[in-house]
């Protein structure tokens, strides 16, 4: 069952004596301006590709000033305990707001954003608690949580999470980058915060649980947050080679959450969060070391950074696996950091198109890198080129493309894995049928997160659980379950409940895979075997979807449904189900005599349409499985 995947680790060879005489080396550069390099941001204001994200960091920080800093109060932080919804309670606006400062500062250059950028920065060292509302309320930090308020601990025992890992990171760049302009007894409080709420407890402590495996991409983010802080802000060498030490050593196991074909199973959105968290501390410590110490010598990062390519199924639409979405809200820095790393146009021209066509202006760390990292990326993004073929080992995600020239041309896009994946879903042969830039059959993708589905009330809601996705309903019993710990763990109780690849095969005219899925579902589904073989017809542009199930002898009953689902329409007509989308549609024709029923599902994000297919039993003669259940997909334009 794929879990941790072993790479080559060239980092785990540094020594603490290496790194101290690295660090002792001057200057100390890294690859964001400060404020006294004065053309830089002269340069940057009067771009044409960059002018509109100044203006707008310009306009918006003339709003912060004018409206102050507003100090979060007890009440809406204990509203989330309450009633398990976010309500007022929102951490990150002091550090947008910050950051936005900090850049109109860059720009005008006329001093009248200090006292607001001091409000702000003082504001949030002065906050009781840096820890996002929903982790302070998970059972995992419950030694923090007094009645639904933060208390305070020794500076040793302070945990660290993904906000207090983005808010020191904020506010070590916010010293680095405005350096003296800031008042003294601010830079001050700036170093005496971080030490106490990450580096000191980073130190301390070795059960922080992102540290080690199994982990996700928090491992990533706090490793990154707390090292591209200590790089900026920790004068002491030695304590700094630490920091250092122990967060490269940990990191491991956050590329060996991806397999060697470089996928994650957290999918793409999960992708952007911590490959961009790796990429800002690459950046940072390579610069800091002159080069001599690089994260990107990784190996299984350049196959990591193929893969938005590899599962891009149209422009800007991607495989939406687990809880991340069909689209992404790439950080275009990212695309054009790791493009130029690894000779990939095709990425950095992306990035660059994405600062142009939404010309973000978010937080600090990623504007300002937005900002000086893209302006040299390729103007034009090549001709579209994507693999017609690419199977990721590990995880079990293959993708197949009728023609890998033409972004308008059928995609297939379907999974194996097991059912205790990082953002898991239970969705072991989940797949998506895409044509014409529409998925018209679809995985649904994570909700819009609420407390209780970091917990008990996961695999209640219809995206995570197995009746929201693709697969068969045997027997009326779902895909099986693990207790839902964290982000990466789960507990064991009947499972795993895993896939296993059985036969795949390339040719030009045809690509198909082969499951077993039985093992996904619990023993009361009464399933010997479960094959799923998915056909794709590059000749006829179609998709052949076959599911033969044979049945234990003590078997409850030979119940078999084929579920597809879609965010598009979908309709009976003729013992065939049409699937209507807004450029094209799916014609899916299944054995005759299949009962075909289809419900409308409202869900939190997009609403969901769901067909029910029971064919006959038996229903192809002379098979040995008990149910052969052959579904024939043909796209067709509208």
């Amino acid at each position: 069952m794929p879990g941790e995947h072993t790479h080559a680790y060239p980092p785990s060879e540094w020594t603490h004596d290496d790194l101290v005489a690295a660090f002792e080396d001057e200057p100390r550069a890294f690859p964001v301006p400060t404020y006294g390099e004065a053309d830089t941001w002269a340069a940057i204001r009067e771009d044409r590709l960059t002018m509109p994200v100044v203006e707008k960091v310009l306009d918006d920080a003339e709003t912060i000033r004018e409206e102050g800093y507003r100090h979060l109060t007890a009440s809406e932080f204990l509203s989330v305990h309450r009633t398990g919804q976010p309500g007022n309670y929102d951490n990150n606006a002091p550090v947008v707001n910050l950051g936005t400062l900090t850049l109109a500062e860059c720009f005008e250059r006329e001093g009248r954003y200090l006292d607001a950028i001091l409000d702000h920065a003082w504001g949030i060292c002065d906050m009781a608690t840096w820890f996002g509302a929903y982790h302070l309320n998970n059972d995992r930090n419950e030694w923090l949580n007094n009645e639904g308020l933060p208390h305070e601990v020794d500076p040793e025992d302070n945990p660290i999470d993904l906000s207090v890992a983005r808010f020191t990171h904020h506010l070590a760049e916010v010293d680095y980058i405005l350096g003296d302009r800031l008042h003294p007894a601010l830079r001050e409080r700036i170093r005496e915060t971080v030490d106490r709420r990450a580096f000191t407890p980073f130190l301390a402590n070795d059960d922080h649980w992102w540290l080690t495996p199994e982990t996700n991409n928090w491992n990533a983010v706090c490793n990154g947050g707390v090292l591209n802080a200590a790089l900026y802000l920790e004068d002491d060498t030695d304590r700094l080679a630490s920091i250092v030490k122990k967060g490269v050593d940990s990191l491991r196991h956050y590329l060996s959450s991806f397999d060697r074909d470089g996928c994650t199973s957290e999918g793409i959105g999960y992708w952007n969060f911590g490959v961009r968290k790796y990429t800002e501390l690459a950046a940072a410590l390579e610069t800091r070391t002159n080069g001599e110490y690089s994260l990107f010598s990784v190996p299984v990062l350049e196959e990591m950074a193929r893969y938005p390519l590899r599962i891009e199924l149209s422009p800007y639409r991607y495989v939406a696996f687990a809880d991340s979405g069909e689209d992404a809200n790439f950080c275009p820095y990212v695309l054009c950091r790791i493009g130029e790393e690894f000779g990939l146009d095709q990425l950095s021209a992306r990035g660059r198109q994405l600062l142009a066509e939404e010309q973000p202006a978010g937080n600090l760390l990623q504007t300002v890198r937005d900002l000086a990292w893209c302006r040299d990326a390729p103007a034009e993004e090549p001709q579209w080129d994507r693999p017609e073929t690419t199977f990721f080992r590990g995880w079990q995600w293959w993708v197949s493309r009728v023609d890998g020239t033409d972004p308008d041309s059928p995609v297939v896009a379907a999974k194996g894995g097991h059912n205790q994946e990082a953002h898991n879903h239970n969705d072991c042969g989940s797949f998506m049928f895409h044509y014409r830039g529409e998925s018209l059959l679809t995985d649904p993708g994570g909700p819009s997160y609420f407390q209780g589905y970091f917990g008990d009330e996961r695999y209640e809601h219809i995206r995570a659980r197995s009746l929201g996705h693709s697969v068969p309903y045997v027997n009326g019993c779902e895909q099986g379950s693990t207790k839902y710990v964290s982000e990466s763990r789960y507990e064991d109780e009947s499972g795993p409940f895993a896939a296993e690849v059985l036969d795949r095969s390339e040719t030009p005219a045809s690509d198909t895979i082969a499951l077993d899925l039985a093992g996904s579902y619990p023993a009361d589904a009464g399933l010997d075997s479960l094959r799923r073989e998915f056909e794709l017809d590059r000749e006829a542009g179609r998709l052949t979807l076959e599911d033969r199930a044979t049945f234990a002898d003590d078997a409850p009953g030979r119940e078999f449904v084929s579920v597809l689902v879609s965010e598009f329409p979908m309709d009976p007509e003729d013992g065939r189900l049409v699937v209507t989308g807004e450029s094209g549609r799916a014609v899916v024709d299944p054995p005759a005599g299949t009962d075909i029923e289809v419900e409308f599902l409202e869900t939190d994000r997009a609403d969901l349409y769901r067909a029910r297919l029971t064919p006959p039993v038996e229903s192809d003669a002379g098979s040995d499985a008990d149910v052969v259940s052959r579904l024939v997909i043909t796209p067709e334009p509208r």
